[in-house]
C-alpha cells in the first residue's frame, strides 16, 4: 500500500489501473476544503532520470492528462 504522506489520503485501497510504468490511485487532498480528488501515479522501481526515454513518456502522460 503506497504512503502518500499527510496531505494525500487514499480514497480506495485498490488501484484504479496498472500498467508498464506503475499503478494509479484515487487520492483526496486533505488541504483542500472541498476534498478535491486527484489521481496519483506510483512508478515501478526502475531508475528515472530526466534524460531517460521513460521520463519523456511520463511528461507526455502528464500533458495528456491535463488536457
Amino acid at each position: 500500500m503506497p504512503d502518500f504522506g499527510s496531505r494525500w489520503t487514499l480514497v480506495n485501497k485498490e488501484p484504479l489501473g496498472k500498467g508498464g510504468q506503475g499503478q494509479t490511485f484515487l487520492v483526496a487532498d486533505a488541504q483542500a476544503p472541498s476534498g478535491s480528488r486527484f489521481v496519483a501515479k506510483v512508478l515501478n522501481g526502475a531508475k528515472l532520470t530526466q534524460q531517460s526515454a521513460r521520463w519523456k513518456r511520463i511528461e507526455e502522460e502528464i500533458e495528456i492528462s491535463r488536457s
